[in-house]
């Protein structure tokens, strides 16, 4: 039962992850990602398309990340690893530089990243994750 409602729930994640995008009259898209480690800093965050034709290469993709530290030490020049895939195949891995958060304050990270995308591209098949954190050059993933 334990390994069904796992699986059930790993199902469930990838789906609100590759079907949360939502298309507004200005050709926008968005998704959400968050990631929680063996840590106390915890990232959030959300990408989003603002394209009015998604034909023309490179396309701009903005995202926006909120970093909260739920320690009780500050935590030192965090940085997360960001990773953009199409097709399950990555295409751009980037490292935000977030730095210095105190114990139980939060920081913002922004930025706007110019991705080659195919020929044809299917939004449903475009994602973005976090793969690691790091305080102070350390992995929280370790």
């Amino acid at each position: 039962m334990k390994k069904l409602a796992l699986i059930l729930g790993l199902s469930v994640i990838a789906l609100v992850l590759a079907c949360g995008c939502t298309t507004t009259s200005t050709s926008s898209s968005s998704s959400s990602v968050s990631i929680t480690l063996p840590s106390e800093v915890v990232i959030t965050g959300t990408w989003e398309i603002n394209k009015e034709d998604l034909s023309s290469n490179p396309m701009p993709i903005e995202i926006e990340l909120d970093a909260l530290n739920q320690g009780k030490s500050d935590a030192k020049n965090v940085q997360a690893d960001i990773v953009f895939t199409y097709d399950d195949k990555t295409i751009l891995t980037e490292k935000a530089d977030i730095g210095d958060i105190s114990a139980g304050n939060s920081k913002e990270f922004k930025a706007k990243y110019m991705l080659d995308i195919p020929e044809t591209f299917d939004r449903t098949k475009f994602d973005m994750t976090i793969s690691n954190i790091y305080v102070d050059g350390q992995s929280l993933n370790e």
